[in-house]
């Protein structure tokens, strides 16, 4: 009797392990279908870096952290030099602590602390000057130490002296793009501004020549490329720093006889 109680007891203890293990329990994750994939695109902003070659110029690069946009800039110059792409640097030969930042419209006011300063200080401000307006920044004024700086927006950038004299002379920036970059050039000249910048953009093509006129409200260059070294990167660079000069709404281009832009 007592042996087929323990058989009994047996396979009802072998019962009891199977349920439990085969019973359907609730998951305690929660699983959503959706159609596509939510994606938060990065937040990237123009910035001012070094060039091997010693210039300043404009590279896009990517906010890699939840930090403020225009406390991020700033930290590209010190905290975060070493996240710059290899063929770029910071102008900065130092080392900074933030005391301050706070953005008052268009103005920024910063408070820095400098635990290790050399040459090119004019450099890193004003390649921050720079950055910062390709944030919609129109002024800056750093504190640091005892120093007041107040920067402006466009100021002159790897500037380039074409003046005979220093009277009646102007500074024009024309900007160069070069692949991902764009190189601003601070021209110091006494040229009208519209010819000094076709000539600027078309003067290295072997031939070139130009001439340029306004009819019925819409400015007209036309370019004479005899061995049509002129891309369209060239023309849209063209349009873009005519655009610059707030003269001109409507611009045309023509090359070789052939409408090329027309915005």
């Amino acid at each position: 009797m007592k042996k087929i109680l323990l058989v009994g007891s047996l396979y009802l203890f072998i019962f009891l392990v199977i349920y439990i293990v085969a019973k359907p329990r609730p998951s305690n994750l929660e699983i959503e279908f959706v159609n596509e994939l939510e994606t938060k695109e990065p937040e990237k902003f123009k910035a001012c870096v070094l060039r091997k070659d010693g210039n300043l110029v404009l590279l896009d690069l990517e906010k890699k952290s939840d930090e403020n946009i225009y406390l991020y800039a700033l930290k590209i110059y010190d905290h975060y030099r070493n996240s710059l792409p290899n063929t770029y640097q910071t102008p900065l030969k130092g080392n900074f602590e933030i005391k301050k930042l706070e953005k008052k419209g268009t103005i920024l006011e910063i408070e820095l602390e400098f635990l290790y300063l050399e040459e090119n200080f004019k450099l890193f401000l004003t390649a921050l000057m720079w950055t910062y307006q390709s944030l919609g920044i129109e002024s800056v004024t750093i504190k640091a130490g005892r120093e007041n700086i107040h920067l402006k927006k466009n100021e002159i950038i790897n500037p380039e002296i074409e003046a005979i004299t220093p009277e009646n002379a102007i500074e024009q920036i024309i900007y160069f793009h070069q692949d991902e970059e764009i190189l601003p050039v601070t021209f110091i000249h006494q040229e009208d501004s519209t010819y000094f910048v076709i000539k600027k953009i078309t003067e290295n093509f072997s031939g070139t020549t130009f001439t340029y006129e306004t009819q019925a409200g819409i400015f007209i260059v036309y370019l004479s490329d005899p061995y049509y070294q002129i891309t369209r990167a060239t023309i849209e660079t063209l349009a873009y720093n005519l655009t610059t000069l707030s003269l001109y709404e409507d611009i045309v281009i023509v090359k070789n006889g052939q409408l090329v832009y027309n915005n």
